[in-house]
């Protein structure tokens, strides 16, 4: 079966979601056994600098049975050495039970540990190995113990862990792939008859809006113009306002606009002041910073379509004006629109749904579509846009 755009964007948001909490999850194990293995080490490594001689076997073995620090085998299985300085000297191997190096390397190694350490110093060296430094007065001991074979499974474990999670993103992949029909058909099947109903919408407006405007002007024609059909006039703009937004939100779906490379400076600033006379009117201030040279590569008009809505929205809902700002963060770019308002603070990205309006929608028009077309333009040019109210400040911003 032919996994589509759509199936392949939700089989990857799954996938990063399971690999994700696999990941946590193996990490938090993994650590605990590192983190095991080390104290087991250090309980050692205490033991053996205070004591001199390894801890005596445990009567009743632990939860681990006679496995770990206490086991009967630990005086015979145990490498280590232990060395004594005396003013920053060597004065004495107290104790050497390594194969792995020579008398006098164990010296110099325990000397470079000794001059690197605090008071009471415990890590790794060399990979494998745990150390311990401990002065008192004039006196330093440094003890080394070999902790190889112990680590081994703690590194055979992260190995299979790192293995397992590969194979099981791989194993989920082949999963969501081969059901894909099955768990994101409801989706696909909501979708599609969302598009429908936008194209049935526009195609089922349009004629009868058009015969009632007809209507409407031969009743004026014959009759005189009325407070009646003033109002038929009225209702029949918002309607085809409404139907223009249904057809550029299908038009935008279908993603037929030819790809042209835009100075989006300049069409902001082109379209602001189209819109300026607007603000005007209500006594709105609206405010234009645009970096010089910002481009982007898309239908121009859907973009400008989208900054058309941008302003729109700002000038029905602002108190007292306005203010749009497109900027260059690296390689990103930053279209931002902040309008006062006197709602309370809150996330507001439902107002992307279609036809979702805020508290403050109330006697305004539109239909709740306007920033649906905002969130598809800025989705079909490879960003996302988030809204926000704070501060009495509403903020719309997309990053290109």
């Amino acid at each position: 079966m032919e996994v589509t755009k759509a199936k392949r964007r939700m089989i990857l948001y799954a996938l990063l979601a399971l690999g994700t909490l696999l990941a946590v999850l193996l990490a938090v194990i993994n650590g605990l056994n590192f983190t095991m293995a080390a104290d087991d080490a250090d309980r050692l490594t205490e033991h053996l600098i205070r004591e001199g001689t390894v801890p005596p076997a445990q009567e009743k073995p632990g939860n681990f049975g006679p496995m770990g620090p206490g086991s009967p085998e630990m005086g015979f299985s145990l490498r280590y050495f232990t060395v004594r300085f005396v003013k920053g000297e060597p004065a004495e191997m107290k104790v050497f039970r390594l194969a792995a190096v020579t008398e006098e390397e164990a010296v110099e190694w325990a000397k470079s540990l000794k001059n690197g350490a605090d008071d009471a110093a415990v890590g790794w060296t060399r990979g494998t190995y745990r150390y311990r430094v401990l002065k008192e007065g004039d006196t330093t001991l440094v003890t080394v113990i070999d902790q190889g074979r112990e680590m081994l499974p703690a590194y055979r474990t992260l190995w299979i862990s790192a293995a397992g999670w590969a194979l099981a993103l791989i194993a989920g992949f082949a999963i969501l792939a081969a059901s894909s029909g099955r768990i994101f058909g409801p989706i696909e099947e909501a979708d599609r008859k969302q598009k429908q109903f936008l194209r049935s919408a526009e195609n089922e407006f349009t004629v009868p809006l058009t015969v009632i405007a007809a209507d409407t002007e031969l009743l004026e024609k014959n009759c005189g113009s009325s407070e009646e059909t003033q109002s038929m006039r009225r209702q029949l703009s918002k309607l085809f306002a409404l139907s223009d937004e249904l057809a550029g939100l299908r038009i935008l779906e279908e993603d037929s606009g030819e790809k042209t490379r835009i100075d989006l400076s300049a069409l902001l600033r082109e379209t602001a002041e189209t819109a300026r006379p607007a603000f005007a009117s209500r006594g709105l201030t609206l405010t234009v910073e645009a970096e010089e040279g910002v481009t982007l590569t898309g239908d121009a008009a859907s973009v400008r379509r989208m900054l058309e809505e941008l302003l729109s929205n700002a000038e029905k809902f602002s108190l007292t004006g306005a203010a749009l700002r497109l900027t260059k963060e690296g390689e990103r770019i930053v279209l931002e629109a902040v309008s006062d308002t006197d709602l309370p603070d809150q996330p507001a990205e439902r107002i992307f749904d279609r036809f979702v309006r805020l508290e403050n929608a109330a006697g305004k028009d539109g239909a709740g579509l306007g920033l649906t077309y905002v969130r598809d333009c800025v989705k079909g040019l490879q960003g996302r846009v988030s809204a926000a109210v704070a501060g009495g400040q509403f903020v719309l911003k997309a990053l290109l």
